[in-house]
């Protein structure tokens, strides 16, 4: 019915015409720089004036967040560069402390297995001996 520009009760919709026509008209106004009454309309360029300042305003903000967020993640950047040898170093110091931690327990393994009595107090004494050697530093 709307495509036919009829009501709802099926008659000629009158109002249909009347609105789209004052529609166009404000729109050739508005192109034109002009109010409703057809006088120049003194705000529209203030008004967009005042719309691009504000954007402008938003486009500065905007970079200087962006500009802000590079710096930072250039310095995230340099840390993790300066960072990476460190990290190098921890890592082979853990491997070499694990190793000597594995031929060690290889070492008392074979020792318990072997040995008699006699090592295992020796060194069971040794390891108290440690202990209280620690506490001491320690207080």
């Amino acid at each position: 019915r709307a495509k036919l520009g009829l009501d709802r009760s099926g008659q000629p919709d009158q109002y249909r015409d009347t609105s789209s026509q004052l529609l166009q008209e404000d729109a050739d106004r508005a192109k034109l720089g002009l109010d409703r009454s057809g006088q120049p309309d003194q705000y529209r360029d203030t008004s967009s004036q005042l719309l691009q300042e504000d954007a402008d305003r938003g486009i500065n903000q905007l970079a200087d967040t962006v500009s802000m967020i590079k710096r930072g993640v250039e310095g995230i950047s340099i840390e993790i560069r300066k960072g990476d040898p460190l990290l190098d170093d921890i890592d082979e110091g853990m491997v070499s402390a694990s190793d000597l931690l594995k031929q060690n327990m290889e070492k008392i393994t074979t020792l318990i297995s072997e040995g008699s009595t006699k090592h295992i107090c020796y060194l069971a004494m040794f390891v108290v001996f440690v202990f209280l050697f620690l506490y001491y530093l320690m207080k």
